[in-house]
């Protein structure tokens, strides 16, 4: 919606509204035919497209802490109404903000004005904050902005004074000075850690598009529909490459070091480790790197380990807990300490790997 046409209308097709031009004929007032309440104001301010709709005083402060397009409500209650811009305002948070204001006003409504907790808000407060991340990553996650992005997942209080001061784990290691992290990939690897330490990060409506947000910027490659559950680590997030629909479950280590790539549709369950350097029996600072390779389709299960120089083959399949020590051909099961081959896994007949469904969530929920 980018003109006050547009607004006009979606405020109308919510049902039983009229437009009332009460002040002259800039102001849209947007009225309930029942009672004559006012739910929506859509007018132009110096050439600037802004609606005011009221909203939950909590819901608000939320939203205008969380979007740079939504200020407090121009000559009107600051407390109950709430302006956006228009023209830079998300076409979700605008409708949604919308039709929380029509539904707030709405006549003997008082219990919903009370409490306001329909899903639909919720969503749109998600929605909104991960559209504010979504700006601030696409802006560069400096460390202002990153102190912005805490603020949006609940942390408080901190400065970029106090971001900028952080040391990483892989800031200390020997492949921190030959791979050394930028500022912008240091404060994602602050963000990936913190959102597994807040409340929201809980809710995967959030936290799932949080990370994949974060692995667009900060991994060598990230296809489509990255996937990853709480608890996932890496040390060096610029020496990973991710494929299309690949997923990471629960508490997934990836060590970097060495370069790992994962292709398309492949698949980590909980507690997978992968290691891409080793270190010298003789003497522990002395290191020596390799990469692994997760092949398209593959399934890494349980508590299984791949060491590294590895490479997992197309389709193969590591059984839960075996620790994979040589490369694993296309299309075969491994399992045991150290890995062997039990037997081949069957091809999809029509050479379709779709059907094979390697997806993380029903009805492929972000993915493709």
């Amino acid at each position: 919606m980018r003109t006050k046409n547009e607004i006009i209308e979606f405020c109308l097709s919510l049902g039983k509204a009229y437009e009332d031009y009460p002040f002259d004929e800039n102001w849209a007032a947007i009225r309930h035919i029942d009672g004559s309440k006012t739910f929506a104001f859509v007018y132009d301010y110096y050439g600037e497209l802004r609606v005011n709709v009221k909203c939950l005083p909590e819901n608000g402060y939320l939203l205008r802490q969380a979007l740079p397009y939504v200020i407090p409500a121009y000559h009107m209650n600051k407390e109950h109404w709430i302006t956006l811009l228009a023209d830079g305002a998300d076409d979700n948070v605008l409708r949604g903000t919308i039709k929380d204001s029509y539904e707030l006003t709405l006549p003997k409504k008082a219990s919903l004005r009370k409490k306001q907790t329909t899903k639909g808000l919720k969503m749109d407060i998600v929605e909104s904050k991960l559209s504010a991340f979504r700006a601030l990553a696409e802006e560069g996650m400096t460390c202002k902005n990153t102190v912005k992005a805490m603020e949006l997942i609940g942390f408080d209080g901190y400065d970029e004074e106090f971001v900028r001061s952080f040391k990483l784990w892989g800031d200390l290691m020997p492949r921190g000075d030959e791979f050394p992290y930028t500022e912008e990939q240091r404060n994602l690897h602050i963000l990936w850690e913190l959102i597994d330490r807040v409340p929201i990060g809980i809710n995967c409506a959030f936290s799932v598009p949080f990370r994949q947000i974060i692995a667009k910027k900060l991994f060598k490659k990230c296809g489509e529909g990255f996937v990853a559950n709480e608890g996932c680590r890496f040390n060096y997030g610029h020496l990973i490459e991710v494929g299309d629909n690949v997923s990471w479950n629960h508490c997934c280590y990836i060590d970097s070091k060495g370069g790992v790539t994962m292709k398309n549709n492949c698949f980590l369950t909980e507690y997978t480790k992968i290691f891409t350097h080793s270190h010298s029996e003789s003497d522990h600072m002395v290191r020596t790197y390799n990469p692994v390779v997760i092949g398209e389709y593959a399934k890494i299960y349980t508590a299984s380990t791949i060491l590294p120089g590895v490479t997992v083959g197309k389709g193969a399949i590591v059984a839960t807990g075996a620790i994979v020590t040589k490369d694993v051909p296309d299309w075969t099961l491994v399992a045991g300490i150290p890995a062997k081959p039990m037997r081949m896994r069957a091809e999809p007949e029509d050479g379709n790997l779709a059907t094979l469904n390697h997806y993380m969530f029903k009805e492929k929920l972000y993915q493709k």
